[in-house]
């Protein structure tokens, strides 16, 4: 049997934090593009589809060379991407997102080995007067 000692430098609240509002807007961008590609597969008009509408913008973004991997997009990217995040009720009502992935804070891992029996040297249980 093993036991483990996770070792975290930092704040694990923050950072959880931090990770699921990353992780939303990470979700938001794949489930956008799935979504131009799924829609362009009947051959109908972008446009028509998404008029003058912020997800609309993201949406062709992302067909059209912005990628749908939030690690990935540029200053502009990022700007619309939080626009059209802000102005998805269905997505904004989940919490606020962050394109900052943040840094991990595990420092380590110790591995302890436990075992079922205490045994000396010579197969003699060990006791504390025998340490």
């Amino acid at each position: 049997m093993k036991a483990y000692l996770d070792i975290d430098i930092g704040d694990a609240a923050r950072y959880a934090t931090e990770l699921a509002a990353w992780q939303r807007a990470a979700d938001f961008c794949a489930a956008v593009g799935s979504q131009v590609r799924d829609r362009n597969k009947g051959h109908q008009s972008l446009f028509k589809l998404y008029v003058f509408n912020l997800y609309c913008i993201v949406a062709a973004a992302l067909q059209y060379g912005l990628s749908s991997n939030v690690e990935e997009l540029d200053d502009d990217g990022v700007a619309m991407l939080k626009e059209a995040y802000a102005s998805d009720p269905n997505w904004a009502s989940k919490g606020e997102c962050s394109t900052a992935k943040p840094a991990p804070i595990r420092a380590g891992r110790i591995v302890v080995e436990l075992y079922d029996k205490e045994v000396g040297t010579g197969g003699t249980p060990m006791g504390a007067a025998g340490c």
